[in-house]
Order: C-alpha cells, then sequence, then structure tokens
C-alpha cells in the first residue's frame, strides 16, 4: 500500500501557502478516479484541505484508515497509526524516506501540525 500512495503525485506547485480551502467532494472523488481506479485497492478520500503550497487527505481503505500531508516537498503519511514521512527533490523524486516515525501516531495530530506549518508559511 505504501508504494500505491508513493506514486500519488505532488499536488503541490507554488512556493507559500495561503487560501485553504476545504476540497470538494468532485475534487475528492477525481483523486480516486484518477490514481485508483485501475488498482486492486479501493481507496477513497473521504475529506481532504487544499493549500497553496499544502494538502491534507483523509484516507479510507478496506480495513485500513489515515491520513496524508503534503507541504512542500514533505509527504506524511499515516496508516493504522504508523507514521512514515517521504521527502521529495525539486524533480519530485523520493530523496529520503523515513519508516515508522512515531507509534501510535494520529491524524488528529498531524492536522494540527499541518494548520501550525501552513499557517507559519503565510
Amino acid at each position: 500500500m505504501k508504494r500505491g500512495i508513493l506514486i500519488l503525485p505532488l499536488l503541490i506547485v507554488n512556493a507559500y501557502a495561503g487560501n485553504c480551502y476545504r476540497m470538494s467532494h468532485d475534487e475528492l472523488h477525481e483523486i480516486e478516479s484518477s490514481y485508483w481506479d485501475n488498482s486492486s485497492l479501493s481507496v477513497k478520500f473521504p475529506s481532504g484541505v487544499r493549500c497553496d503550497n499544502a494538502v491534507f487527505l483523509n484516507v479510507s481503505m478496506i480495513s485500513r484508515s489515515g491520513c496524508i500531508s503534503e507541504i512542500g516537498n514533505t509527504r506524511d503519511i499515516i496508516l493504522n497509526g504508523r507514521h512514515d514521512r517521504v521527502v521529495f527533490d525539486e524533480f519530485g523524486m523520493p530523496i529520503e524516506n523515513i519508516d515508522n516515525m512515531g507509534k501510535n501516531a494520529s491524524c488528529e495530530k498531524l492536522y494540527l501540525e499541518f494548520k501550525a506549518k501552513v499557517k507559519d508559511m503565510l
């Protein structure tokens, strides 16, 4: 599954954050259908927030739940309490993978960190 999430392209292109909004059902469905329709995995994004330089998505799969936070060139992924981080270079290629950063990680905590980082980028 981790590899499946890693192929999710970087959705972030601007150099600063701001103008955050809750993603619409259509936007979330477009992400689901664009990247997961040809997969044997049933991945759903029930909610998400998009900013100029950041995206936060809640993830729901069969027997798994979690979230994805992308800020700049860093993607944090939490699935069933496991927190992994991937850092990308300027071309969107992974250059560092940090597995299991924290035990019993929560999407609530990651979202609060996301909000604080986005606010600091304004």
